[in-house]
């Protein structure tokens, strides 16, 4: 299937290479000392995210099955990045506060039940859009 390629100079290819350059800096300068891993969970959360919002881009140019692969492959990345949003705000942050526990650490757990979702789809849909009338 011949599709519109991603542009080198997109914001996605980018915010990506970015991400992972600031990851290798903060591993290699900050380390374990603490606003290193405060940064590299947040940048891992910034990660999740550009994937979610790439599947989305990526379901616009698909059809029928590969739409809802998408759209689900970005739901799991978006509920993964939220999920280490709240990890990393209740590791770092909400310590100072102990009785409060980590409420948001069962997302980790449900991220990527979209992709199990994807196991019952049938490839044999047909597009909603789509409306072949027989006479």
């Amino acid at each position: 299937m011949q599709g519109k390629r991603l542009p080198l100079g997109s914001i996605l290819v980018l915010g990506a290479l970015a991400t992972v350059a600031l990851q290798v800096l903060d591993l290699a300068f900050l380390g374990v000392k603490l606003p290193g891993p405060v940064i590299s969970q947040a940048l891992q959360a910034v990660g999740a995210f550009l994937a979610a919002l790439a599947c989305v881009r990526a379901s616009f140019r698909g059809t029928a099955f590969a739409r809802s692969y998408w759209r689900l492959s970005s739901l799991a990345f978006f509920m993964w990045g939220v999920a280490q949003t709240l990890g990393t705000y209740h590791l770092y942050v909400a310590t100072f506060q102990p009785q409060i526990g980590p409420r948001g650490i069962i997302l980790y757990f449900f991220s990527f039940t979209p992709l199990f979702a994807l196991l019952f789809l049938s490839p044999d849909a047909r597009d909603p859009e789509t409306r072949w009338e027989s006479y």
